[in-house]
């Protein structure tokens, strides 16, 4: 694995979110977030530690809750 130095990688604090967001979302742990964040970014993902701090706020973003206040639950 190489680290990119051309794009600003995730920080630690999307790091965390995006690990809490995949096991809440997904129940997804270890290898079993790969699949996921390949769907969610575009792109394979093989390790975290790759993520550029778009491709972190995309996957994120994507695993917010859609419904609103005025939703019925």
């Amino acid at each position: 694995m190489s680290v990119r130095t051309d794009v600003e990688m995730m920080s630690a604090a999307q790091n965390r979110a995006l690990h809490a967001a995949l096991w809440s979302v997904h129940q997804a742990r270890g290898a079993d977030r790969f699949p996921v964040l390949t769907r969610l970014v575009g792109r394979e993902v093989t390790t975290t530690k790759d993520l550029t701090r778009d491709e972190a706020r995309r996957a994120l973003d994507a695993m917010k809750p859609t419904f609103t206040e005025e939703d019925p639950f």
